[in-house]
């Protein structure tokens, strides 16, 4: 039946109408979609700077992300990390505790957020959000051993030997139900962290062979981690066996040539041993390889100070003030250098530079004190000795500093008074000073 030209018109609105409906309806899943894509465009685009150590990069990205859309805790997990890896402790906390917003449920998020608490020495809240962590999932090996960690600093050996122990098994049998994990990295670094931190719970308990075992434990499980290596070494020092302490430093320096601590600590051995030459040597070899690392040049410098080499450590603390210029101890190790030389002008300017940073530097007013106890300025010495005992009430060096002011001041009573509260803190000049007077502290 032919349709009238009103039925056709009709008939053709509707279509349009429906049309346009389809149309909007098109649009909005399109709008939709590639709003979700933008996000996981950006997030997977931070991932991969992070990955890749941009973490500035990776915040902007993260940033981006969490702009499109704000539910997901995983952008703000990614964001705490790089803030956490830029050394903004502060925004990695905030960062992690919006992923919990996001999602209660986060374990990775709890764990890492403890391992924040633990450097700023809040053991007990570390330990609760472990143990949030693993109420949620029993299996998650890092939290055992972040927990772990928390115990041990907190002086709770046994317990954290305890929960360490009950981490290492759940890993084992993860293992042992999942064959898949034996071949998984991500299993044995948490297996080898997990030993890595028993090992220094028997060590701090002194029970040096344990901590052996438990260190080779780690190295065995992840063969190109250099950490439990250097630990193996530290506890071959502690047994006095410095020829296997010297074997685990090379070797953890073969496992990773850019370990600075590596190179630290075989210095250290080969000072102590009376290689000054040897630790020279290596020490260079650290500042080579990772002209950011000021704690060689720090080690470096001491070396130098101990031959009388001032001129030498004094460059190398310039280095360290050039790298960071709002570094107190490099300010601080400079000015002790420039007394030694009687650069008494410049050593002021250093050691006010130092307190400009931190006025709460107790050995740059010690070594203020030392200055001007040089310069016979008794009275300025011993107010720079009290500033320092008065900022740290258990640092022998100004107590024994200015007991030995006094003694020279003709006040004995006093000073017999600072040596024995530096004798109660344990100083050994302190101590062999009491003795010899026939005096108790």
């Amino acid at each position: 039946m032919k349709k009238c030209p009103l039925e056709m018109l009709a008939e053709h609105k509707a279509f349009e109408a429906l049309s346009w409906r389809a149309s909007l309806i098109l649009s909005l899943f399109t709008l939709f979609a590639c709003s979700a894509s933008l996000y996981f465009t950006w997030y997977f685009r931070a991932e991969s700077y992070y990955q890749s150590g941009d973490y500035e990069r990776a915040v902007e990205y993260f940033l981006k992300a969490i702009a499109e859309e704000d539910r997901h805790a995983e952008a703000y997990h990614g964001l705490a990390m790089c803030y956490y890896q830029l050394g903004d402790r502060d925004e990695a906390m905030l960062a992690f505790e919006k992923a919990l917003e996001k999602d209660t449920l986060y374990t990775s998020a709890y764990e890492n957020l403890a391992s924040i608490y633990i450097e700023l020495d809040q053991p007990d809240t570390a330990i609760a959000l472990c143990r949030r962590a693993l109420q949620i999932d029993g299996t998650y090996v890092r939290a055992y051993t972040t927990q772990g960690i928390a115990l041990r600093n907190k002086g709770s050996l046994n317990d954290a030997e305890q929960v360490l122990s009950v981490g290492i098994r759940v890993a084992k049998m993860l293992q042992y139900t999942n064959p898949e994990r034996l071949y998984d990295r991500s299993a044995a670094y948490d297996q080898a962290g997990a030993y890595n931190a028993l090992g220094l719970v028997y060590s701090a308990k002194g029970l040096h062979r344990y901590a052996i075992d438990a260190f080779e434990s780690a190295c065995s499980l992840l063969p190109d981690w250099a950490t439990p290596m250097i630990n193996k070494g530290r506890e071959h020092e502690e047994m006095r066996r410095p020829e296997a302490a010297e074997i685990a430093y090379r070797r953890a320096i073969g496992i990773d040539p850019k370990a600075p601590e590596a190179y630290r600590r075989l210095a250290a051995l080969y000072r102590k041993v009376g290689k000054d030459d040897n630790a020279i040597n290596i020490l260079g070899q650290a500042i080579r390889v990772d002209p950011s690392d000021i704690d060689s040049y720090f080690d470096l410098g001491d070396l130098y100070e101990a031959k009388n080499e001032y001129d030498r450590a004094i460059e190398l603390y310039n280095s360290v003030l050039e790298k960071a210029p709002d570094c107190a101890v490099g300010y601080y190790r400079a000015g002790v250098a420039h007394v030694r030389i009687r650069s008494y002008d410049r050593a002021l300017q250093l050691f006010n530079e130092a307190l400009l940073l931190d006025p709460e530097f107790a050995e740059v007013h010690n070594a203020l004190g030392d200055m001007y106890y040089e310069k016979r300025m008794f009275a300025e010495a011993e107010k720079a000795y009290e500033r320092a005992v008065a900022l740290r009430s258990t640092y022998p060096k100004p107590l024994l500093n200015l007991g030995a002011l006094c003694l020279l001041l003709g006040r004995d009573a006093e000073a017999t008074e600072y040596y024995r509260r530096a004798a109660r803190l344990g100083d050994a000049t302190a101590q062999s000073f009491m003795r010899s007077r026939g005096l108790e502290w």
